[in-house]
């Protein structure tokens, strides 16, 4: 989970999910799910290598809000 923080910081700052920590790839996604208003979940994953993270309990920034 560690290795995916910086993904998570990359996701409030920029609303990208950024670079896979276990291959590289740049083909990584996200999804923040709101559970009860405004928190929710947030996963993150690698298209390429399948890796993912899931961080729960958290309230998004406006730039992290892709799906409601």
């Amino acid at each position: 989970m560690n290795n995916w923080i910086e993904n998570a910081k990359s996701i409030t700052n920029k609303g990208i999910a950024g670079i896979c920590p276990k291959c590289g790839s740049v083909n990584t996604d996200y999804e923040y799910v709101t559970v009860e208003p405004p928190n929710g979940y947030l996963s993150i994953w690698c298209d390429d290598c399948k890796a993912r993270a899931a961080i729960d309990c958290i309230v998004p920034t406006e730039s992290a809000r892709k799906t409601a």
